[in-house]
């Protein structure tokens, strides 16, 4: 019986994995264009070297310089060739295996766009998974793997160059790694399970260096089951993790004095829009709420190309009220969960979506980056608390309702998209 309800969470996967396949092929690819909310000094539309997905081109870089045997980029603040280069003080694991996939299925936009469609279903198999494992509540699961795979904007970034959906997908089974451990801790664990977290998170910190929020993560979890499992008993898996992530930490100390390369990055980052600029312009309560809490709010169900594509405000008013609706119900009936496991995951759920709110924060402190895209690696610590929050007492309309209306979304977006890239698409 069980084996047959990992099928659904298969079924949701191929889903999640179709939708991104069409936003892949929708979304322009290495095209100019221009942005229509935003201007240049002649007051003219800002012109754009790509006005498909955020990012992409410095991504596709990368790959090249790997491709030509040129080994792993490094950044330099003062190339003058910067916008294209900003991404090279990327982990390079996604990039290595991106220049394979492309390898094979060629470096067409669903050839080179199509590993994130795997890496997006790979995640939503693993909110199934953590749903599973942390609360064994099948509309729970499904809810939440639901949410997911239907989310717009998971979808399109599933459907772009870019290393987010493999920290994505390595977070999210990290997380339900730590459920399974957590569920089977009292029964006695097979020491495999901290091995596998290891490897998990090891692999996540040679994707992208917010990836770290998962140690802080883990020390939680070590401390939550110290009455069942032995500190010692996590040596080897922290040993297998520490090693990947320290191998680059050490490549990052020689080249830039700095393991995790953050000072690079900012010195690089320099001419993206400081938060004192707006601040100083608009106020710190309107900053907050109206450009960082507004943006990223919509950004959440989704803000196409280069966060220049918008839905109706209405759209985004009534799902976030809904989200946040269930989103605060589900946290408030967790806090009441009789079963120890499920008060384990959701609280490793809530460190480890707490600490990258907290990153996100920081990071909007010195510059507006308003994007979901930075607290999606959590997107299983919001999926649970939301489905939970949509099934009160296993009745599952409210959250039958979120997954009908994320699908409509879906599939209007298929319709809707290629017109508003049409307008863009032109030079001037």
């Amino acid at each position: 019986m069980e084996k047959k309800f990992w099928l659904i969470g298969v079924a949701l996967a191929l889903v999640h994995m179709v939708f991104a396949l069409l936003f892949a092929n929708l979304t322009p690819f290495k095209s100019p264009g221009i942005l229509l909310g935003q201007r240049g000094t002649d007051g003219r539309p800002l012109s754009v070297p790509d006005v498909g997905a955020p990012d992409e081109l410095p991504h596709i870089v990368y790959m090249e310089h790997l491709k030509a045997g040129e080994g792993i980029p490094v950044l330099d603040p003062s190339d003058p060739d910067l916008g294209r280069t900003y991404q090279s003080h990327q982990p390079p694991l996604f990039y290595g295996l991106a220049v394979q996939w492309s390898g094979i299925f060629g470096e067409t936009a669903l050839g080179m766009r199509s590993i994130n469609a795997v890496f997006g279903a790979l995640t939503v198999l693993g909110v199934f998974a953590l749903g599973w494992w942390g609360t064994r509540r099948r509309e729970v699961v499904v809810i939440a793997a639901g949410f997911a795979a239907l989310l717009p904007m998971h979808i399109a970034l599933s459907g772009a160059v870019s290393n987010d959906p493999l920290l994505f997908c390595l977070c999210t089974w990290s997380l339900a790694m730590l459920a399974l451990i957590s569920r089977e801790a009292e029964s006695g664990l097979c020491s495999r399970n901290l091995i596998i977290l290891g490897l998990l998170a090891g692999l996540a910190f040679v994707t992208k260096t917010s990836s770290l929020v998962l140690l802080p993560t883990i020390l939680v979890a070590i401390i939550l089951l110290r009455k069942h499992i032995k500190w010692t008993e996590w040596i080897p898996g922290a040993v297998i993790a520490l090693g990947i992530g320290g191998a680059w930490w050490v490549r990052n100390y020689q080249v830039y004095g700095d393991p995790f390369a953050i000072k690079i990055f900012q010195e690089a980052f320099v001419g993206s829009p400081k938060a004192a600029m707006f601040q100083e312009a608009f106020g710190a309560y309107t900053y907050w709420t109206q450009w960082v809490g507004w943006w990223t709010g919509r950004s959440l169900i989704g803000v196409f190309g280069y966060m220049d594509i918008f839905l109706p405000n209405p759209v985004y008013g009534i799902g976030l009220l809904l989200l946040v609706a269930l989103f605060v119900v589900g946290l408030l009936q967790a806090m009441r969960e009789e079963d120890s496991a499920s008060r384990r995951t959701f609280g490793m759920g809530a460190v480890f979506g707490g600490v990258t709110f907290l990153q996100f924060l920081q990071f909007n402190n010195l510059y507006f980056q308003g994007q979901a895209r930075y607290l999606l690696p959590g997107i299983g610590a919001l999926a649970l608390p939301i489905a939970l929050g949509g099934t009160p007492k296993g009745r599952v309309a409210l959250g039958a309702i979120l997954l009908v209306a994320l699908l409509a979304l879906d599939i209007y977006l298929l319709t809707w998209l290629p017109g508003q890239f049409a307008i863009r698409a032109v030079v001037i």
